[in-house]
């Protein structure tokens, strides 16, 4: 291998690892060219994907959805004004009871290049986005969650009994507080707290379970408490934990 093409090996990795993640406006950050804003997104929308063939869902989810929000925003800004603009004033028909405008206005070559990036990335994005929520759907139809016992009047604190398609091992989560609205798709959900990994016995029930949590923390005696169980193995902390969130907060506030 010469010394060049290693060069050039080198800095195509470092390229593409910088395409990975997005900020806010790149797509109006230097160098403003298209050709390189299509590498960049195509890279970033890659790295979404192969998240998603590991059914990682979250937060990679929301972060698309932000970028998909904020280029839809700012292209259907521009298309409005561009439908609304009738130029710049020159003159008046006095005849024909009419201004003139001078409709020759042309955008430059920098802005040209944006409008292009956001024309070519929000339908990308868009369709990016119902890849994941189809991933999502996925994963809820194939989850079931449940009370463990009665559930008290007050429901806002609790505990999360998460069963990975092993019902002998038993993740044990609490929430508590109010419910959260900060999903970009506008949906409710919990703040979730790891207490730790337990292992149930052989016959030993999800209620027998729940009383050994409340004679250790005694601060609720009387806690909602709910078990999610999955019909195969997810991700627990990239989708499973988010939306068993989404999906607690739906129980409390019914």
């Amino acid at each position: 291998m010469s010394l060049m093409f290693e060069i050039v090996f080198d800095l195509k990795n470092n390229w593409m690892n910088d395409f990975k993640t997005l900020t806010a406006g790149w797509y109006s950050s230097q160098p403003v060219d298209f050709e390189y804003n299509q590498y960049r997104l195509l890279a970033y929308i890659q790295m979404v994907k192969n998240a998603y063939l590991k059914s990682e869902v979250y937060p990679i989810l929301n972060d698309v959805k932000f970028h998909f929000d904020d280029m839809y925003s700012v292209l259907d800004r521009s298309n409005t004004l561009n439908n609304n603009w009738k130029g710049q004033l020159r003159g008046i028909d006095n005849e024909n009871r009419k201004l003139l405008y001078d409709s020759s206005f042309q955008l430059s070559k920098e802005l040209e290049e944006v409008i292009r990036t956001l024309e070519f990335s929000v339908p990308k994005l868009d369709s990016v986005i119902q890849e994941g929520k189809d991933i999502e759907n996925f994963v809820i139809d194939n989850c079931l969650v449940e009370p463990v016992g009665l559930l008290p009047l007050y429901k806002k604190e609790g505990y999360l009994f998460l069963q990975n398609h092993k019902p002998a091992e038993i993740y044990i989560y609490r929430f508590s507080g109010r419910v959260l609205n900060s999903d970009n798709f506008g949906k409710a959900h919990v703040r979730l707290s790891f207490l730790h990994k337990t292992s149930r016995m052989i016959g030993e029930s999800l209620t027998s379970v729940k009383r050994n949590i409340i004679k250790k923390f005694k601060e609720l005696p009387n806690p909602a408490t709910f078990v999610m169980s999955t019909k195969m193995v997810f991700p627990i902390e990239l989708t499973l934990i988010p939306l068993a969130g989404k999906l607690i907060a739906e129980c409390i506030e019914d």
